[in-house]
């Protein structure tokens, strides 16, 4: 009797000292399924643990496609230029500091997006417009966002040229 009590009071101690680093951890039951793309380009189960989601491309005129995406606890937003085939995201900043959870997540990139926040892509003009604006206003940025396929297995992987294809079918960035 004092040996069984004993390992359920280990495994109530483990399973609390747990709890913690599970306090941050999102459960899914069936890892690495394969991407999934709707018509309107937005997606889900991107990336090596099924953590990337994309909603649907919007085209901003001139050749721009944007998408907002999540990717575990980074909110951005993708921007195409269909006519270059050129391609950013710009990622939300943290909150503030007294607003800041223990998981680390940052803002939901609507945020910054009007009315509410001045990263206005259809405003900028271009990528490369969004890049200057985005640095002289603190947002971290990746200069390509097929660099979120790196590494990435087939499976694992998002058409980041996607809203080229739906808005501009016969631009350079719809062949990519």
């Amino acid at each position: 009797m004092t040996v069984r009590l004993s390992f359920i009071s280990c495994g109530l101690a483990a399973l609390v000292g747990a709890v913690p680093a599970l306090a941050c951890s999102i459960a899914q039951p069936d890892w690495n399924k394969r991407v999934k793309h709707s018509d309107t380009c937005s997606f889900y189960y991107a990336g090596a643990n099924d953590m990337g989601a994309g909603k649907d491309a919007v085209d901003q005129g001139n050749g721009l496609v944007s998408q907002e995406l999540s990717f575990f606890f980074a909110s951005g937003m993708a921007v195409v230029d269909c006519t270059s085939a050129t391609s950013a995201i710009v990622w939300a900043k943290s909150p503030p500091q007294d607003e800041q959870t223990s998981c680390g997540e940052t803002l939901p990139i609507s945020a910054h997006l009007p009315p509410k926040g001045a990263l206005d892509v259809s405003g900028i003009g271009s990528v490369a417009g969004l890049v200057q604006f985005a640095a002289a206003n603190g947002f971290k940025t990746t200069a390509d966002a097929n660099d979120l396929n790196k590494n990435q297995r087939h499976k694992d992987r998002f058409d980041a040229f996607c809203g080229c294809k739906l808005h501009y079918p016969e631009s350079a960035g719809a062949k990519k």
